[in-house]
């Protein structure tokens, strides 16, 4: 997850100690008693911005009511926002329907390969690219981070690419994993 809820806990176990500050002391100075109440504020709002991400996480309401490409440019401009990332998307302009599970499936599979190049790649940009052929979707995402290899990375510690291979069962779709180091990582998803 790009956003965590320790985050939130810690936001509101400070709200929580200024409350008490305020409520255990009646000799506070004014001066004392607006610090603690501009604190207690901007905690207030981090923890409603944290709570956004955190539900935008678990399913973004754009996904829901406007499908997958208004959730994917969603999700990046939040990224490209924060000057973690660059995006380069592409979905073609005719308006194919998805089942919605499988929106929700390749939602989920850009959002995993997006936080490994944030964690891992040490990119500048992610492409992400979707088209369709005849009854083929073909779903590309690259980085240009640092690469790793792929069968030390299979072999000890990659979850993030097995969740991602494991999403697409229900659909018997393929995903290819490319990477050479220094020079990104790409990953190719067909479904028929």
């Amino acid at each position: 997850m790009l956003f965590r809820s320790d985050s939130l806990g810690q936001q509101l176990s400070a709200i929580l100690f200024y409350l008490s500050t305020i409520k255990g002391n009646k000799n506070l100075s004014p001066e004392n008693l607006e610090e603690i109440l501009e604190k207690s504020h901007a905690a207030i709002s981090n923890s409603v911005q944290e709570l956004r991400d955190i539900c935008f996480n678990v399913m973004p309401r754009t996904l829901e009511d406007y499908g997958l490409i208004e959730a994917v440019k969603e999700l990046c401009l939040k990224i490209e926002k924060k000057d973690i990332l660059k995006f380069d998307i592409s979905f073609p302009k005719t308006k194919n329907v998805l089942p919605k599970n499988l929106e929700v499936t390749l939602f989920r599979i850009i959002q995993e390969f997006i936080n490994n190049t944030i964690k891992h790649a040490n990119a500048e940009e992610v492409k992400i690219k979707c088209t369709f052929k005849k009854d083929c979707l073909n779903l590309d995402i690259s980085d240009n981070g640092t690469g790793f290899e792929l069968q030390k990375q299979f072999s000890t510690k990659g979850v993030g690419m097995r969740n991602m291979k494991s999403r697409l069962l229900p659909y018997q779709g393929k995903i290819k994993f490319t990477s050479k180091l220094n020079q990104g990582t790409h990953c190719s998803i067909n479904i028929d």
